[in-house]
């Protein structure tokens, strides 16, 4: 009997102690974060309410530099906005097709009035806005998947037009256009 006491003594010791840890490191994440232990775990664990900035949602705003083959700078109430392509990769500008690419992107939109339109995102990790991009009818980011100068690219969770980069990707690869043109499927 002395031995059950005993074991039932050190478990609840032990639950104590397990409790202890993990509201201390509750206390260390709520304080990370800076919120306050009231604000329960489901409002802790999702991401916070956008909050209403001067950073252009959508609408017609002026390209004023081509960055690389998938994104730009647009000029919008006095500001300078970096603009990232959503839902397609084009390589970087020191990479193979890297400068075709941005010439690319470059005949499409340098200097032109375009139109954003905005997935669920807001921007990425960088800061950028995450933008489908629109000449008149022509949607920017699917043009340069169709024309061979990006690929089909997923990032959730702006997946609006997924299928249609995809179907162009397979399209452009087929009929070797832009870079897929220097690609050989060959061993």
């Amino acid at each position: 009997m002395a031995k059950r006491r005993r074991s039932r003594g050190a478990l609840a010791l032990g639950l104590v102690g397990l409790a202890t840890v993990g509201l201390i490191c509750l206390c260390l994440v709520l304080a990370r974060t800076g919120r306050e232990p009231a604000a329960g775990w489901v409002q802790m664990l999702s991401p916070p309410a956008p909050t209403a900035t001067s950073v252009p949602v959508a609408g017609t705003v002026r390209v004023v530099k081509v960055v690389d083959g998938d994104t730009i700078e647009i000029a919008s109430g006095g500001q300078v906005y970096r603009v990232r392509y959503i839902g397609i990769d084009a390589q970087e500008y020191d990479q193979p097709c890297g400068p075709a690419s941005t010439e690319a992107n470059r005949k499409l939109v340098g200097g032109k009035a375009v139109r954003l339109e905005k997935d669920l995102s807001e921007t990425d990790k960088y800061g950028r806005l995450l933008r489908y991009v629109w000449v008149g009818d022509v949607m920017v980011n699917a043009e340069l998947v169709r024309q061979g100068y990006a690929t089909a690219t997923t990032y959730l969770p702006d997946v609006q037009y997924r299928d249609l980069f995809y179907r162009l990707q397979r399209e452009a690869e087929g009929q070797k256009r832009g870079c897929w043109a220097s690609l050989s499927t060959d061993g």
